[in-house]
């Protein structure tokens, strides 16, 4: 039976593999990976009280972790997240775990300063 390090080491090997074959195929149509917005994440699923819950393995070895390659310049690493971490994606911050603390909290804050501004303004009717 294979350790844990040994299984560790052949998923990030493997991961490492598969990204650089994608980048690479998108270099080949002149495009390529932005590594500011691709991050990853290692995690497991737990089964606590009949619910799925994600379990956040620790921080990866400086060995696991994961990079990208662009031509003609350094490799650039990829961010690493945990479940609970929340990221901003397509214009909301979304966590792998669902919480949505964050962005509900942003939400409010939009909501009452947009109140603020409507408060303070000097509303006239047009007839």
């Amino acid at each position: 039976m294979q350790t844990l390090n040994k299984l560790c080491w052949n998923w990030s090997k493997q991961c490492k593999k598969n990204l650089t074959l994608w980048n690479r195929l998108l270099e080949a149509s002149s495009r390529a990976l932005n590594p500011t917005k691709c991050m990853w994440a290692h995690f497991k699923w737990n089964t606590k009280n009949n619910l799925l819950q994600l379990q956040p393995y620790k921080e990866a070895e400086p060995t696991h972790k994961l990079q990208i390659s662009q031509s003609g310049s350094n490799p650039s690493m990829l961010i690493q997240l945990q479940p609970h971490m929340p990221y901003h994606y397509l214009g909301i911050h979304l966590t792998m775990n669902g919480d949505w603390k964050k962005e509900l909290k942003i939400l409010q804050t939009h909501n009452q300063n947009y109140m603020q501004v409507l408060n303070k303004c000097a509303l006239t009717h047009i007839t």
